[in-house]
C-alpha cells in the first residue's frame, strides 16, 4: 500500500534575528507561520488547482494531513533542511516581517515546510516533537 504524502512544517521555538540575538515565538505567533509556510508550500507545488466550471474558474482544495513539529530553534531547523535537500525532498521557508518582534531590517526565517511520505522523512523528522506535545 502507497502511503499517502503528508504536509510536515517544522517551528522553531526560537529564531535567530541578528548573529547572537534570538527571539522566542509565542504561541500564536508560530500558528500564524505555520499557516503561512503551509500555504507556501501548497502555492509553489501547485497543490491548489482551479477547473472551470460552467460558471468561472474555481479553486479545488486537495484534503493533505498536515503534521507541525517543533525544533527548539532556527540552527535545528536549518539542519532539518539540509537533510531533507540529502534526500532531494523539496521545502519551502517562511519569513516573516514584524518589526515590533525582529526589528525593521530583519526577517528571519520562522518555519519551513515540506511535503513527502512518512517512508521518505524517517530518520530526520520523526525525532522531532509534535508542537504543542
Amino acid at each position: 500500500m502507497k502511503e499517502d504524502k503528508r504536509i510536515y512544517v517544522v517551528l522553531p521555538a526560537v529564531v535567530e534575528v541578528a548573529g547572537k540575538q534570538w527571539v522566542a515565538q509565542p504561541p500564536g505567533r508560530q500558528i500564524a507561520q505555520a499557516c503561512h509556510v503551509s500555504a507556501k508550500l501548497r502555492h509553489e507545488r501547485g497543490l491548489t488547482t482551479h477547473k472551470a466550471p460552467l460558471m468561472g474558474r474555481q479553486p479545488v482544495y486537495e484534503d493533505i494531513t498536515t503534521i507541525i513539529l517543533a525544533a527548539r530553534d532556527s540552527h535545528e531547523m536549518m539542519h532539518v533542511f539540509q537533510l531533507l535537500e540529502k534526500r532531494k525532498l523539496f521545502s519551502t521557508f517562511f519569513s516573516d516581517q514584524n518589526p515590533e518582534a525582529y526589528g525593521s531590517d530583519f526577517r528571519p526565517i520562522t518555519a519551513l515546510a515540506t511535503l513527502a511520505r512518512p517512508a521518505q522523512v524517517e530518520g530526520i523528522l520523526d525525532y522531532l516533537p509534535l508542537w504543542g506535545s
